[in-house]
């Protein structure tokens, strides 16, 4: 089973700080050394709102705990009209996956989200449009697109997912406090595989085929261009080297969807 496991980050690094307060104080230490921490502390808080896996705001489901040849699939950004071709090659190799989806092409493209459901992939939320400044959304926009999005996604396939990938891997502290008054829970990756960068797929598939190992969840984007190469290739090598991708449905802990 997928374990959410949290390292309290915030609370070591202010503990820290406040110890060494009262230690300059106790010991007539300048307080400029009280600074360093403090900078340390805004610089890492900076930095973790990139690293969703540093779990710096909130716990995150990034891979899973095993010691067995099991990896995990999930796709971003869709579903676009290429949905089509990444669930031909997944139902050709008999793999399940999870597709993070946006809300605003969850609109124009409902009968995909139905194909993906109906052939047993999971359908997470990525947010309602997507855009450069979801992050610095208000508390209130960002409650108000959650639940459009998860009402649409209701209105398409008849259930309703809490399972939660932020735009960009970005978690601030207003995605956290958000998605904890709305109960969602966050998912990660452990493999990323860079496929919006890089625009040779064997570079995409060596990037991934490296990092492989019992537990990690692959991301990769529904919009990548050569996706049906990459997928191809990432499934024969984990074939061949006795990989089996698990289901998400299956493993996740909360369960994926609620009627």
């Amino acid at each position: 089973m997928f374990k959410l496991k949290y390292l309290p980050t915030r609370v070591v690094l202010v503990g820290s700080a406040v110890i060494l307060l009262f230690a300059a104080k106790l010991y007539s230490i300048s307080y400029l050394w009280f600074q360093i921490p403090m900078y340390l502390y805004f610089l890492i808080a900076g930095i973790a709102s990139f690293i969703m896996c540093w779990e710096f705001y909130r716990k995150a489901i990034c891979k899973f705990p095993t010691t067995e040849k099991k990896i995990a699939i999930s796709f971003d950004d869709g579903p676009v009209l290429q949905t089509e071709k990444i669930l031909d090659i997944l139902k050709k190799h008999n793999i399940k996956a999870a597709f993070f989806c946006i809300g605003k092409q969850m609109e124009v493209n409902a009968s995909i989200i139905q194909r993906i459901d109906r052939e047993g992939h999971c359908v997470g939320l990525h947010s309602y449009s997507h855009t450069w400044s979801f992050p610095f959304y208000s508390e209130k926009k960002m409650l108000d697109e959650h639940q459009k999005t998860m009402s649409l996604l209701n209105s398409i396939i008849g259930k309703t997912t809490k399972m939660f990938r932020p735009p960009f891997g970005i978690v601030n502290p207003v995605v956290a406090k958000v998605s904890d008054k709305l109960g969602l829970t966050l998912v990660g990756w452990s493999i990323r595989s860079l496929d919006t960068v890089k625009s040779n797929p064997d570079a995409v598939v060596k990037r991934i085929i490296d990092k492989i190992a019992p537990g990690k969840i692959i991301l990769l984007h529904d919009t990548t261009t050569g996706i049906e190469i990459v997928l191809e290739k990432v499934f024969n090598y984990a074939q061949e080297n006795g990989y089996q991708f698990v289901e998400f449905n299956k493993v996740c802990e909360p369960k994926w969807y609620s009627y």
